[in-house]
């Protein structure tokens, strides 16, 4: 899912309810209408895929994911608000549980780590320009299952969740390092991230345990210098 921002609309595409069953329907939703059900081609059946909204062309991108149990598209697609088109067939490899958001400063679309199906878990980087895509080196250790957004204070990218210790990335010149804060949360998997522009504060929250079946609900924030728990 993904908010686009010029017509104030959430857009939702596929997913998936079990092992047996995915989706590949296209529904939008607005505050004063709710759900409205699109018709027409576009990407079909993908579960694990990514979607962000593209500021700079007014476009939600849509990359990856899988549309059946052994079948993994690497094409890329854009919701316009009027139909879908399929605007590529090459760039990153085939991969699932992979991060992707709008870098406003570079106005291109980032995608990064996620897990290429029967080959090995990814921790490469690529920049949608609009027309392709470019990898951004260096590769740094794999991680899936991560959350990315654009933090206002930092003006870069962070990656949350997965890998290793959990520790949060952020995205410099040269690449990925550590974010430089003590504390923070502990290591998950696809925890809800989000900046917040109004308070200033980069948002996480919940996720689940990778050494266990545990569940968080915990909420943190960061104001650009420090964790806090609230």
């Amino acid at each position: 899912m993904a908010y686009d921002v010029a017509r104030d609309a959430l857009v939702l595409h596929g997913g998936g309810y079990s092992a047996d069953l995915s989706y590949g329907d296209t529904w939008e939703w607005r505050m004063a209408s709710g759900w409205r059900h699109i018709e027409g081609a576009g990407p079909g059946i993908r579960d694990h895929t990514r979607m962000t909204y593209d500021t700079a062309r007014a476009r939600v991108v849509l990359f990856g994911g899988q549309s059946s149990l052994t079948s993994f598209p690497r094409d890329t697609w854009t919701w316009d608000g009027a139909r879908w088109e399929q605007v590529a067939q090459t760039g990153p490899q085939p991969r699932v549980h992979h991060a992707m958001t709008y870098d406003p400063v570079a106005q291109q679309v980032v995608t990064f780590g996620g897990y290429e199906p029967n080959v090995r878990d990814r921790g490469d980087t690529w920049a949608w320009n609009g027309s392709a895509w470019a990898e951004q080196p260096p590769e740094v250790a794999a991680r899936t299952h991560a959350r990315m957004a654009f933090d206002g204070n930092l003006g870069a990218l962070v990656v949350v969740g997965s890998g290793g210790s959990g520790a949060a990335l952020v995205r410099r010149a040269t690449g990925w390092e550590a974010l430089a804060a003590s504390g923070g949360p502990r290591a998950r998997y696809l925890p809800g991230v989000a900046f917040d522009a109004r308070r200033r504060v980069l948002v996480v929250f919940g996720g689940g345990d990778p050494s266990s079946n545990a569940l968080f609900s915990d909420l943190w924030e960061f104001d650009g210098a420090a964790w806090h728990q609230r």
